[in-house]
């Protein structure tokens, strides 16, 4: 990626958490994480984009917004923003629900580049409206599944790619949370090692909807957890577990000559000892030579290479539509007795049992605190 060229307007629609403050519910944190984090910052710490503007329908997030980031320009309808603003990338950092519309609105607005929140949306039709409407307009849409942007995750790609572990076999990840809203990451990294190949079949099982987060607190709307059993087309299996109970998020690539285990604290790498006649397993050094940026800075700039490249995002829309239609199968598979459920997918309208909103268009979650 060329770190040097033009500067692109910028802007942001959604200013709540990881829009604007989402540095804020880290604090504490325990891991590995490489910062920066949430698009606002991302957007205006890159050198090339200029960060002009925002939009969010509460007034409060909007002041918040403009003192933090020093934007003077806000707006509580974003298709005015796109209209008097004219920005070039737009973050997309609002609820699920209203991603479609976003996207659709920013391609209509002329914008060259979107980066949009996880998951992609509700139901696959609205993911193929979005997705046809950036095809249509020529946009480079790129979708925030961070761990794809990770540097451990890139050399585990890495190593996969180059036979390291010989031929792949399974994959497995678990991980503390939901389906949805966080098991999108999940799905999309089994699908990242797998080599972003189609999905065959899947059986899948969800757990009853509940409001509280015993694990992850900050965790926004309501959501289920689930387990699913996936066969790829190259012939990888991978088992995927999502429960509020989970002590970590792990993924394990099990190959024919070794293993990866990926954590947020750590990366290790297993290796067949060549001369054992019994297939142990030795660790060696998980290779650290090589650069550190934060994932979505990494995705950010990508996103501009993409645009200046004309080709397509490394985490793009039909990536983010492969991991979606993997959730909502498996709840389609658990609503008929873990049925299996052959790929393609086509059940357009089907829509994971999550709630962002209330009955009354409040949002249904507890972020921590902002700081005066």
């Amino acid at each position: 990626m060329n770190p040097e060229g033009p500067t692109y307007r910028a802007a942001l629609i959604g200013c709540g958490s990881m829009g604007s403050y989402y540095m804020d519910e880290l604090v504490g944190l325990k891991s590995h994480t490489i910062l920066p984090v949430g698009h606002a910052e991302v957007l205006q710490t890159n050198p090339r984009t200029n960060l002009t503007a925002g939009a969010d329908p509460d007034a409060g997030r909007r002041e918040d917004f403009s003192r933090r980031w020093g934007v003077a320009a806000t707006y509580a309808d974003h298709r005015e923003m796109l209209e008097k603003e004219r920005p070039e990338i737009v973050s997309i950092a609002s609820p699920p629900d209203l991603h479609a519309q976003h996207v659709i609105d920013c391609a209509k607005a002329g914008v060259k580049g979107v980066f949009c929140e996880k998951p992609l949306a509700p139901t696959l039709k609205e993911a193929d409206e979005l997705l046809a409407a950036c095809d249509a307009a020529g946009v480079r849409l790129s979708i925030n599944h961070t761990r794809r942007g990770g540097p451990w995750t890139r050399r585990a790609r890495e190593i996969i790619q180059a036979g390291e572990l010989g031929d792949i076999l399974t994959i497995t990840m678990t991980w503390a949370g939901r389906l949805f809203l966080t098991g999108t990451h999940c799905f999309d990294l089994v699908n990242f090692f797998a080599g972003d190949v189609p999905t065959a079949w899947l059986s899948g099982h969800a757990e009853v909807p509940t409001a509280e987060m015993k694990v992850v607190p900050t965790q926004r709307g309501v959501d289920v957890g689930g387990t699913a059993y996936i066969v790829y087309e190259n012939g990888i299996r991978a088992f995927l577990n999502g429960r509020d109970g989970n002590v970590t998020l792990q993924a394990q690539v099990f190959g024919t000559k070794g293993m990866l285990v990926l954590d947020d604290h750590e990366a290790q790498l297993w290796q067949l000892m060549d001369s054992s006649g019994f297939r142990e397993l030795a660790k060696v050094r998980f290779p650290q030579m090589m650069r550190y940026p934060a994932p979505m800075v990494y995705l950010l700039d990508d996103l501009i290479a993409a645009i200046q490249d004309d080709r397509e995002p490394m985490s793009n829309g039909q990536h983010a539509r492969h991991a979606l239609t993997q959730i909502l199968a498996t709840h389609e598979s658990s609503r008929n007795n873990n049925a299996r459920i052959d790929f393609p997918y086509v059940d357009i309208d089907a829509r994971p049992p999550y709630q962002w909103f209330s009955a009354d268009g409040e949002a249904v979650y507890h972020a921590v605190p902002r700081p005066a």
